[in-house]
């Protein structure tokens, strides 16, 4: 992950500690965000950040996305710009935030943890969370 390109979108409570944490690990993280006040947080929190419009040309190289937003944002032309290596999580509440059709179609890994940040405590969450990644990265080993 030291190095990766990582992008995460949305900057609510959930995305902010996410970006954070791959920040900690040595990650470049570009947060997606649709208010320009999200955005401004996620540049003081030492992350680079732009709006959804700009995410084809961002997830270009990804390493890893996670949504964290609850309605399609991860689109077609998004996953289009995604390599087959890119790792997708989605962490949103149901019905999730990626389009799991092209994902498909585009041979992109999906792992649905759909709503898990809600359904643990902030710290178990986030144990469940760095598991979750592990067991997505062993899988391409």
């Amino acid at each position: 992950i030291r190095g990766q390109k990582i992008i995460v979108a949305g900057y609510g409570h959930c995305g902010r500690n996410v970006a954070n944490l791959f920040r900690k690990i040595g990650a470049n993280v570009t947060v997606l965000a649709r208010s320009k006040g999200a955005r401004q947080k996620a540049r003081a929190d030492g992350h680079d950040a732009t709006e959804f419009s700009y995410g084809p040309e961002e997830c270009y190289g990804a390493g890893i996305v996670v949504n964290t937003v609850p309605e399609k944002v991860i689109t077609e032309p998004m996953l289009r710009a995604m390599g087959t290596r890119t790792k997708i999580v989605d962490l949103a509440s149901m019905p999730g935030g990626v389009d799991k059709d092209s994902a498909s179609r585009y041979g992109i890994t999906v792992l649905h943890a759909l709503g898990l940040p809600a359904r643990y405590s902030v710290g178990t969450g986030g144990k469940a969370f760095a598991s979750a990644i592990q067991r997505c990265l062993a899988k391409e080993r």
